[in-house]
């Protein structure tokens, strides 16, 4: 072969080692990986689709750009997506002033308390009792007062927020809490400090020792709470010693509430030892949360979760939190999802901190997603079908203005159109079945292209070479001397 032949050969098998990207301008339906039909109400001239979590596994956009809406004659629909709510910060909730916890004492002796002391109706040792709270003029709460009968402090507090009109989701207890285990408060409300309403609340409150450890002093609410003309009780468990509550801030309702997170079990966890369990994560879209549950009564343990791009980097801290299952059957309180974002990340690693063992059998975690929702125009004849999954692909939303102007009514208002069961498609390029036909795992599959790589760039220097040396050498010139 000719030298230079070889080396345009060369430079042209070196420069096709990648598939070229896909033409995003107009994609098929064929060239998507996952497609379901949709079902809209007959004669809607537009409709709103919430993706599956099977869909947002198959996006091959962090951005999910390559979502695409057909009808049956393969041609995509006008679509606009609307973005979910905002997920709350911390920034951005809004804070009630705080509210002084004062402590619920009962009398000792015979003698009735003195002074400013209001009488507080309660259960008591599984009776109905009298105890007391020291109040200031004018009815508002105190920590001061006198009393001439002796007075033993309960494992609870009083906090007056009546003077308060807005209604709450959580309250932020601070409170001195005894390390590395679980207190587990109950929440009431009363208007005349006699008959008393529980509150249901959601996980309890915890501390872990150590820089950094997972740390829990907001006691969540299942619905929003009204404060006006309340008054609340923060009740413990009288075996749990050390705790001290000096005060608590309302987290405010907002008008706007976080859209529910889609879930997506997560499989294929490879444990090593007994205290990491290591999942490969084959989806790009990130997740906002990480929902992780044990089977096993009695459990508690703290965890750390990491991420990493690569198996050649170290691993990155992305979150911690508690994975629980406490109580009675029936009555069991187990934790909720640690907030995560792992945008770009390969690999995801939950490890126990403490000294303490997963319960590797018994765990298993959920991928938290936002949701994707869609609104488009039914044109053209039905059936329609969403796809997704296609790599190099713009974006084809329009914004939803231009929808409005359209379609009658308000976007969120339109009828639901109901995705059937799913099909994934192999929409793999050239260089894909190569690293399919590759033995290995996918990391040891790139090396292996690296290496094919390496050998192709020797190849053309040796090529290089071997035409260097077939120059004709120009002779030198020899001058004689006199």
């Amino acid at each position: 072969m000719n030298p230079v032949n070889a080396i345009v050969l060369v430079g042209l098998l070196l420069g096709t080692g990648t598939a070229p990207a896909a033409d995003s301008a107009s994609p098929t339906l064929a060239e998507f990986a996952w497609r379901a039909p949709l079902a809209l109400p007959a004669g809607a001239s537009a409709g709103q689709l919430s993706l599956p979590a099977e869909a947002l596994l198959q996006l091959r956009s962090a951005t999910a750009k390559d979502i695409r809406i057909f009808n049956a004659d393969g041609e995509a629909v006008a679509m606009a997506r609307i973005a979910p709510p905002a997920r709350s910060t911390a920034e951005a909730i809004e804070r009630t002033p705080p509210f002084i916890a004062l402590p619920l004492m009962v009398s000792t002796g015979q003698q009735q308390p003195s002074g400013n002391a209001v009488r507080v109706q309660m259960e008591l040792a599984g009776n109905q009792g009298a105890v007391w709270v020291q109040m200031g003029s004018g009815g508002q709460a105190s920590t001061t007062g006198t009393s001439a009968a002796p007075m033993r402090e309960l494992p609870a507090v009083l906090l007056d927020t009546r003077s308060e009109k807005r209604s709450i989701t959580a309250l932020q207890v601070n409170a001195t809490l005894p390390a590395n285990s679980l207190v587990n408060m109950t929440l009431s409300r009363s208007a005349d400090l006699v008959h008393w309403t529980a509150v249901p609340v959601k996980g309890p409150l915890y501390r872990f020792d150590g820089a950094g450890a997972p740390d829990n002093r907001t006691l969540a609410l299942q619905q929003p709470l009204s404060l006006q003309d309340q008054y609340l009780r923060l009740q413990w468990d009288d075996a749990t010693a050390g705790i001290r509550v000096q005060d608590a801030v309302g987290l405010v309702q907002t008008a706007h509430q976080p859209a529910s997170p889609v879930d997506a079990p997560l499989a294929g966890a490879v444990a090593e030892g007994s205290q990491h369990l290591t999942w490969p994560i084959e989806f790009v879209l990130p997740m906002v949360g990480l929902q992780l549950q044990t089977s096993r009564a009695n459990t508690l343990v703290p965890v750390r979760i990491l991420g990493r791009r690569d198996t050649s980097q170290a691993w990155t801290p992305l979150a911690q939190g508690v994975v629980y299952r406490m109580g009675p059957n029936g009555d069991e309180k187990t934790n909720a999802a640690i907030p995560l974002n792992s945008a770009g990340m390969r690999w995801l690693r939950v490890e126990a901190s403490h000294g303490m063992a997963l319960p590797a059998a018994e765990l298993s975690a959920t991928a938290q997603f936002n949701p994707v929702q869609l609104v488009f125009l039914a044109s053209g004849p039905a059936p329609f079908m969403v796809a997704v999954g296609r790599p190099d692909t713009a974006s084809a939303t329009v914004d939803p203005s231009v929808l409005r102007t359209v379609v009658t009514g308000a976007l969120d208002r339109l009828p639901m159109a109901t995705p059937g069961p799913g099909q994934i498609h192999d929409i793999s390029h050239w260089n894909d079945r190569l690293m399919g036909m590759l033995t290995g795992g996918g990391e040891q599959r790139k090396v292996i292209l690296w290496l094919v790589l390496a050998v192709g760039v020797l190849a053309l220097g040796a090529v290089a070479f071997a035409l260097l040396r077939q120059l004709p050498v120009k002779p030198t010139k020899t001058v004689a001397s006199e």
